[in-house]
């Protein structure tokens, strides 16, 4: 696939995200994460038709920085459920307070993405969508007097995030699905034969970047997942994760609060 190609796939989810970005119903920004999971899907094994397996290479990628010591767990959390499903991982390095103990400089903490460019890429782009959404809906939720302060709110987030990862995962599923009845409806009678070796090829991605990992970078025990400690704000999470609708019928509705992606 050419790069002028790859440049439009990647235009096309910037412009689905971007328009639902401002929105203020739930639905219309979970309708927009799912048309875009379903292009990066489409678009990822479409692109493997064409390349031989290892083409592509894998390097990292910072993700996210963010000021002072730490990243939130819930973003980390967030970024590896998208990472895995689109061919990558993450990894999540501390920064370090001022006046520490060790005399060092100041240091940000920061989320590295490992994958190919172009899964790197398309990761971005959803992990922005998911965690400015989930953010503004549990800030929505506490000004409205939903929530119970600090403790709900962490816990709302991680509940948002493992339904989203359920949720995304069953976005692949159905692109997959939608991709096999094409190819055995299609004239070509090699078409399920080439789209099933294209999908392994998709799913290799996984094994070369744990592979590069395990070359390349020396990582420490890593900080466990998070737990939730309000069960009342995990379940309100995972509500509105279920409530991100799935089919693909709708539009996402421009906003005037629309924001522009970061480059």
């Amino acid at each position: 696939m050419t790069e002028q190609n790859r440049e439009k796939i990647l235009d096309k989810i910037k412009k689905l995200l971007t328009l639902s970005e401002g929105a203020t119903n739930v639905h219309e920004s979970a309708v927009a994460a799912q048309r875009a999971q379903d292009l990066i899907e489409r678009h990822r094994i479409k692109e493997a038709e064409i390349l031989s397996y290892g083409e592509d290479v894998i390097d990292q990628h910072e993700l996210l920085e963010e000021d002072g010591p730490k990243v939130h767990l819930w973003k980390v959390d967030l970024a590896y459920a998208i990472a895995i499903i689109n061919g990558c991982s993450v990894f999540y390095t501390k920064g370090l307070k001022k006046n520490n103990r060790w005399g060092k400089p100041p240091q940000n903490s920061s989320i590295t993405i490992i994958g190919t460019e172009n899964n790197v890429n398309l990761t971005r782009y959803l992990f922005w969508y998911l965690s400015t959404t989930i953010d503004r809906l549990c800030k929505k939720k506490l000004k409205a007097g939903e929530g119970k302060g600090h403790v709900w709110a962490s816990s709302f987030r991680m509940g948002a995030v493992d339904e989203i990862r359920f949720r995304l995962k069953e976005a692949q599923r159905q692109a997959r699905e939608h991709l096999r009845k094409e190819a055995q409806a299609s004239t070509d009678s090699t078409a399920l034969v080439k789209l099933d070796k294209a999908i392994e090829r998709v799913d290799l991605d996984l094994k070369r970047v744990f592979d590069f990992i395990k070359i390349n970078i020396s990582l420490g025990r890593g900080s466990p997942r998070p737990d939730y400690k309000s069960s009342e704000g995990y379940k309100a999470g995972r509500k509105a994760g279920r409530n991100i609708r799935l089919d693909v019928s709708r539009k996402p509705r421009v906003s005037s609060g629309a924001k522009q992606l970061p480059k």
